[in-house]
């Protein structure tokens, strides 16, 4: 069993499966600190910490939302399985391989862009190294909870793209319609 941690989820990987929930350490801090501004009778200024705590809950809750969808929509052969979302709960299938380095994903990237039209206004946290492994099948993107804070979300690029990407993380190549 491995434990991955995000900013907002966190995956346990085991029995091929990807267990992505959305971080509830956010909420048991507004608690904590709820408790200890009450005794101190200083509770106005915990809806600003809370309101900062919630946003890291919420990013979880969207990512897994996002990510779903985007599988759910796409089905690219370059996206790792989702099975299923429960919300706070993604179940994806395991996907095993090599992290990439800076320079394989800026190489990717790069030629990822030469393909497409529209890579530039797609969040660059969706091309992190870390949302990818590199296999047999090629490379394949293993967390893609699109934090749509770009101008393109990223299941709207892989719609436009799908083909043109698939060309540059498959391998083999996929066939051809």
């Amino acid at each position: 069993m491995k434990i991955k941690r995000g900013s907002t989820r966190v995956a346990i990987i085991c029995g091929g499966f990807a267990f992505k929930f959305c971080r509830i350490s956010p909420l048991l801090n507004i608690v904590k600190r709820g408790v200890k501004l009450l005794f101190r009778n200083k509770l106005s200024s915990l809806p600003l910490y809370a309101g900062m705590r919630w946003n890291y809950f919420t990013r979880g809750l969207k990512a897994n939302i996002y990510e779903y969808q985007c599988w759910k929509t796409t089905k690219a052969s370059f996206l790792v399985r989702t099975y299923a979302s429960f919300y706070f709960l993604n179940i994806q299938k395991e996907e095993c391989g090599q992290e990439l380095t800076q320079k394989e994903m800026s190489e990717l990237v790069d030629a990822i862009g030469h393909k497409t039209k529209n890579i530039d206004y797609v969040d660059p946290h969706c091309f992190a190294p870390d949302n990818f492994v590199k296999n047999d099948r090629g490379y394949r993107m293993v967390d893609y909870g699109d934090r749509n804070s770009g101008t393109l979300s990223l299941n709207e690029f892989i719609k436009q793209s799908q083909r043109e990407i698939a060309s540059v993380l498959c391998n083999p190549k996929p066939p051809l319609d």
